[in-house]
């Protein structure tokens, strides 16, 4: 698998333009979507470079989907969400990453699928990230 264009094996400008390292959560990487219009949004990504669930071990599935719940559930708490919606898409990534979601049905999308890159985007001041960093690792 050539790794060189994957942004989530070698890290740099290209991830960080998009996302913030939070930490580890089981095995992957918990980062924060740094287009917060989805209040919460977060993004984990496996730690080596796979492209599907079904080429994970079966106990790396069992650690893969244990990650994401525990996500999840932090994010609903951290956030009041109504509902956690889930992505694993990767045609334009192909490294095995979820985006973790927190909807409410007060907000303008209800009932549909997040949109990936929501225009505008609303993003924070550092403070503005380091907070709500604060409130997911305080819920993890």
């Amino acid at each position: 698998m050539d790794t060189r264009n994957c942004i989530y094996c070698q890290g740099g400008k290209r991830l960080t333009d998009l996302m913030i390292e939070i930490g580890p959560v089981g095995p992957m990487k918990l980062f924060l979507f740094r287009n917060q219009s989805y209040r919460g949004r977060c993004v984990l990504a496996w730690p080596t470079h796979v492209e599907e669930v079904f080429q994970l071990k079966p106990d790396e599935r069992v650690e893969f989907v244990e990650a994401v719940g525990r996500t999840a559930s932090a994010l609903k708490r951290a956030f009041g969400a109504d509902k956690i919606n889930y992505g694993i898409f990767g045609d334009t990534m192909p490294h095995l990453h979820v985006h973790v979601v927190p909807k409410f049905d007060h907000a303008a999308g209800w009932g549909k699928p997040f949109e990936m890159n929501p225009q505008p985007g609303q993003f924070l001041t550092e403070a503005g990230y380091e907070a709500v960093i604060e409130l997911v690792r305080n819920h993890l």
